[in-house]
């Protein structure tokens, strides 16, 4: 499972980090970006397979054969990302950061689609 969660354990603040949960274990893995970032909530992304033609996929992703991505906020900064990270990995933190034009509102929700629904031009 994951999900953005609090910096610290027990703590009630803005999220201020991923987290994954093994469901069956219990072990817990957390990427905490810093003290002035603040994450919104993180979407899986399967990874397609070497050679796998572009497109739609239907079958959930393997344990660990996913991204998540997570756009992000530092607040020092005053500037947004899309944070990309390994899901079998999340501890190591982003493997990309993909900056954005303009700051985005903490808290904005996400959603992936392997459809796109832009004009193509």
């Amino acid at each position: 499972m994951y999900a953005a969660a609090a910096r610290e354990p027990g703590a009630n603040s803005p999220q201020q980090a991923l987290v994954c949960v093994d469901t069956a274990t219990g072990a817990t893995a957390v990427w905490r970006p810093g003290p002035s970032w603040y994450v919104g909530e993180p979407v899986l992304v399967p990874k397609a397979p070497p050679g796998a033609a572009p497109g739609p996929r239907s079958e959930e992703p393997a344990e660990g054969a996913a991204w998540l991505l997570a756009m992000c906020y530092d607040a020092a900064a005053r500037a947004s990302c899309c944070a990309v990270l390994d899901a079998g990995d999340v501890a190591a933190g982003p493997v990309a950061r993909l900056p954005l034009r303009a700051p985005l509102p903490h808290g904005l929700h996400g959603a992936w689609s392997s459809e796109c629904y832009a004009p193509l031009e």
